[in-house]
């Protein structure tokens, strides 16, 4: 996203290109009526061959890697700021494609574009954003009417959820629906609200923005009796999101665990841009400030202590923001059913209890 000129290769056969060893060979043998066959090169359909393949390409091309190029599979993307640097890098990549042999699919090849629509996206300089073609897909999906309809549709959905921190919220009762029979599918108005606040999400400008080292981070989170979420902010633009729903056992838990498991969670998933760099955490649950740098003081609060260590690796700051200036509240919180959140008498309940535990101590 930093870069200005961007190509995409495409490697043609692609895992067919990639010989296996002889002890590989042998376990993929099988037997036919005319004898026994053995591969010699990478065949589909087995479970392991993406991650082989995705290892072996990375590891020939690997000084161009994060420096020139990014490899998706068989998708190779190449980039650079200038022209001239492009055309150099683009000629350093095709000798080492001669040097493995690996040959590219001409007619699914783009040089030079400073707009790239790719795996579902457009990239250029600064931004990535969703394909529309693809946000449309999502936005004229009819009703599921089996379960393997609505995993086809959460599926799409969640192939861009770091551009909707509030997709699990917004989806859950879809999720728990997910693992009915075909007998026992039952699309009821809960449903059907749900349904319709995914594609409400999917409205607003869905972008994101490129990470910069030298501006200042902060990351917001927020939890609900439902799911839990994070974003991570540079100078109020949305750089990548997060969430998840919230398990069995995990919707038994106290709002206030649920709270600081979004602070872990979010720091967890996001580590590649926060681990070793100082920023700001928020949250709208002001009784999790009072009692985070006590928690591991406290003897009866193990949950939240376990939370907090596990976060100590990161160096932060947790600050309070009000509910209406969370600005998590833009990216559609706004239209997620409020009785998925406690109620004020919860959260004074809650200050409550934090205020004894904290005076006992």
């Amino acid at each position: 996203m930093k870069y200005k000129y961007y190509s995409e290769l495409d490697l043609a056969n692609a895992f067919n290109q990639m010989r296996v060893s002889p002890e590989l060979s042998d376990l993929l043998t099988f037997t036919t009526s005319f004898g026994k066959v053995s591969y010699l090169v990478l065949p589909y359909g087995i479970k392991f061959a993406t991650d082989a393949f995705q290892f072996g390409v990375e590891n020939h091309f690997y000084e161009f890697l994060h420096k020139a190029m990014s490899i998706y599979v068989d998708n190779m993307l190449v980039y650079a700021n200038t022209r001239r640097q492009h055309a150099k890098d683009l000629k350093d990549i095709f000798q080492r494609c001669r040097d493995g042999n690996l040959k590219l699919r001409l007619e699914k090849c783009v040089f030079g574009v400073e707009e790239l629509r790719t795996l579902g996206f457009i990239v250029r300089k600064g931004s990535i954003t969703v394909d529309p073609i693809k946000l449309q897909i999502l936005k004229n999906a009819p009703i599921p009417t089996t379960p393997k309809e609505l995993k086809s549709f959460l599926g799409l959905a969640n192939y861009f959820r770091a551009y909707l921190p509030y997709l699990a919220h917004a989806a859950a009762p879809l999720y728990n629906l997910t693992h009915r029979s075909d007998d026992d599918f039952q699309w009821t108005d809960v449903e059907d609200r749900a349904y319709e606040k995914v594609k409400q999400l999917l409205e607003r400008e869905l972008m994101l923005h490129a990470f910069d080292e030298t501006k200042d981070i902060h990351v917001y989170v927020d939890a609900s009796k439902v799911a839990i979420a994070g974003v991570i902010l540079q100078e109020g633009k949305l750089i990548s999101s997060v969430s998840r729903t919230l398990s069995k056992p995990e919707r038994k838990w106290h709002i206030i665990e649920l709270e600081a498991l979004a602070v872990r969670y979010t720091l967890q998933k996001l580590r590649h841009f926060l681990h070793g760099r100082k920023f700001l955490c928020f949250t709208d649950h002001k009784p999790l400030l009072q009692i985070w740098k006590k928690a591991a003081k406290i003897e009866n609060v193990r949950l939240l202590t376990s939370v907090v260590l596990s976060v100590t690796e990161y160096e932060f700051e947790l600050l309070h923001i009000p509910g209406e200036e969370n600005v998590l509240a833009d990216y559609g919180s706004r239209n997620i059913d409020p009785d998925i959140y406690p109620t004020d008498d919860e959260l004074q309940d809650i200050e409550d209890w934090v205020g004894n535990m904290i005076a006992s101590f």
